[in-house]
C-alpha cells in the first residue's frame, strides 16, 4: 500500500479576568453577541483517542483566560456561511482541526450542555479520521482545539484557509507519485501552484484557478514525471472548511492517463471506497 509523507458577556469577562477568577468559557445565550478572544493558554495536540478525552476534560485550555480581543471578520475562515452560522449556535460549541496544517480534517460541534462535552465531541470526530489516514503515511497527524465558544487556543494565523493539501498522483500501473500541493493563494485566476514529493523534490509546478463557488476550477502544471503539460479540473472542495477533497484524470502527451487525488479522498481511493 502506498504510504504518504507527508462579546463574551463583557463586563462579566472583564471583571472576571481582572479578579483572577477561573473563567472557562462564556454562556451559551451570551455566544452570540460576543467579540472573539485569543486564550492566554493553547491547545494540546492529541493522536489517539484517550488523550482526546483527557484534553477535552482535563487539558490546560480549560484554564485559559480572554487574551485579547480578536475581530472575526479578519479570521479567513469565518468568511464563509458555515462558520457564520456556527458562530451564532446555542449551547457550548468547539472547533478542532487536524496538525499541522497539511492534516486536512477538522470538526465542528455545537448545541452541548458544556464547553467541555463541545470539546470532546470535536476533538474525537477530528482524531478518528486522523487516524485512518496516518495508517497510510509515515508522517503523522494529530488534532487540537481551535476554539471552544468565542474563545481561540490557536494562533490566530492558523485560522486561515491552509495554502497545502496532501496530493496523489496514481499512474495507474502500481505506481503513485505521493506529497504536498502548495499553493499560494486559494481563490483567483492562474495563481501559482507547486507539488512537492514525500522526499521533498520539487515535482510539478504550474497554474490554478479557483473560484469561490468552485465554478471554472482548473490546473495546468509541468511535472517531470509526464510528458507535457497537464490539464485538468478539479474541484477541491471544503478548502474553506479545513476539509479539503477532489480528483482528476488526465492525460499526458503520450496518452498515458494520470489521476490526481487531493486530501481527504486520498483516503477513501487508497481503501477503494
Amino acid at each position: 500500500m502506498a504510504r504518504l509523507s507527508l462579546g463574551f458577556c463583557w463586563a462579566f469577562i472583564a471583571i472576571y479576568a481582572v479578579c483572577g477568577l477561573g473563567v472557562l468559557q462564556p454562556t451559551a445565550a451570551s455566544a452570540q453577541q460576543q467579540d472573539l478572544f485569543r486564550s492566554s493558554i493553547n491547545s494540546a495536540p492529541v493522536t489517539s483517542l484517550q488523550m482526546a478525552e483527557l484534553e477535552a476534560y482535563t487539558g490546560q485550555w480549560r484554564e485559559g483566560v480572554p487574551a485579547s480581543r480578536v475581530n472575526a471578520k479578519s479570521l479567513e475562515i469565518f468568511q464563509n456561511i458555515p462558520f457564520t452560522g456556527w458562530l451564532k449556535a446555542k449551547n457550548h460549541r468547539a472547533f478542532a482541526i487536524g496538525t499541522p496544517a497539511s492534516c486536512p480534517y477538522s470538526w465542528r460541534s455545537t448545541g452541548y450542555p458544556t464547553a467541555e462535552m463541545a470539546a470532546e465531541e470535536a476533538l474525537r470526530y477530528c482524531t478518528e479520521k486522523v487516524l485512518r489516514f496516518n495508517q497510510h503515511q509515515t508522517d503523522q497527524c494529530g488534532c487540537k482545539l481551535a476554539m471552544v465558544n468565542n474563545q481561540l487556543y490557536v494562533d490566530p494565523h492558523e485560522l486561515a484557509v491552509p495554502r497545502i493539501a496532501p496530493a496523489l498522483w496514481d499512474f495507474g500501473n502500481g505506481s503513485m507519485v505521493a506529497g504536498l500541493l502548495v499553493y499560494e493563494q486559494i481563490f483567483g485566476r492562474n495563481k501559482p501552484v507547486q507539488f512537492i514529493d514525500s522526499g521533498g523534490q520539487l515535482r510539478c509546478q504550474g497554474t490554478y484557478s479557483a473560484s469561490a463557488m468552485l465554478i471554472d476550477n482548473s490546473f495546468k502544471v509541468n511535472c517531470d514525471f509526464a510528458a507535457g503539460v497537464l490539464k485538468g479540473k478539479v474541484g477541491v472542495k471544503n478548502l474553506q472548511s479545513f476539509n479539503p477533497h477532489g480528483e482528476a484524470v488526465v492525460k499526458d502527451n503520450q496518452g498515458n492517463q494520470i489521476r490526481l487525488v487531493v486530501a481527504k479522498s486520498i483516503l477513501d481511493y487508497l481503501e477503494g471506497k
